[in-house]
């Protein structure tokens, strides 16, 4: 079986790992598992929050020499996000081929299967607004507070969406986005509607905060992976930062 293949083939689930939120240690034990279970050898998986970077030693007995074969490859990774169904189902994907060791052209089926799928846009809507009806009611809101979050919860939702699909930055689509989730809270505080900015600001803002991001930069600083846990607590001081910005803006243009 051509190494080279398993390699690519084990950075393709690892960086789908990556994007969809999961810690870089599990990515890099998640790599070297599949490549062991298919060579044995010396073996390097070094993962960032940005890049990918793998090198295996695998022998080949075509050559006389003894000399081992080196197949080195490197991922760049984009964009990251949060999407627990998606890592689980590639979890249990590098299970099956570890356990089965599959051929390559078995493992991208699988693979793009699981990429290709993605949640019920009316599920995914719906939990916009139920976890922001909740954090509303949960940090003091009224219940008109929380009905009007929920109803923001849904311009965020298609913002979101369509901001993702024309903009590369993280900064500036975080930015965007809370400024946009911001205004409407601000011109409802100037309205003669009863309603509270800081509760409804509060609840839409629980979506955006990289809470995930920053748990997962702080357990790679405890379990000495230095350089990826400063980098992701780097990432989310300034996606925190973005999002303050975003709504600070909205409540300066509306004076409130």
């Amino acid at each position: 079986m051509n190494p080279e293949l398993i390699v690519k083939a084990a950075l393709d689930i690892g960086a789908a790992m990556l994007k969809a939120g999961a810690e870089t240690i599990r990515v890099e034990d998640t790599i070297s598992r599949i490549c062991r279970s298919y060579y044995q050898g010396h073996l390097d998986v070094t993962s960032y929050l940005s890049a990918i970077f793998v090198s295996m030693e695998v022998t080949n007995p075509e050559d006389a020499s003894g000399c081992p074969l080196i197949v080195s490859q490197h991922r760049r990774i984009s964009s990251v996000s949060n999407d627990l169904n998606k890592l689980e189902e590639l979890n249990a994907l590098s299970r099956y081929v570890c356990e089965h060791t599959p051929a390559p052209e078995e493992i991208n089926t699988r693979l793009q299967t699981i990429l290709n799928t993605s949640a019920s846009r009316r599920k995914v809507i719906i939990g916009y607004i139920f976890a922001t009806f909740g954090f509303t009611i949960f940090f003091g809101g009224t219940l008109l507070d929380a009905c009007c979050c929920g109803c923001i919860s849904i311009l965020m939702y298609f913002a979101g969406v369509y901001l993702k699909e024309r903009l590369n930055n993280e900064l500036v689509y975080y930015f965007i986005l809370s400024f946009i989730t911001g205004l409407p809270a601000c011109l409802l505080e100037i309205s003669p509607i009863p309603t509270h900015m800081d509760t409804i600001m509060i609840g839409a803002v629980m979506l955006l905060i990289p809470g995930i991001a920053l748990t997962n930069s702080l357990r790679d600083l405890l379990t000495g992976d230095i350089v990826s846990g400063s980098l992701k607590l780097l990432n989310s001081l300034l996606l925190a930062v973005a999002i303050a910005m975003g709504f600070a803006l909205s409540m300066l243009l509306t004076g409130v």
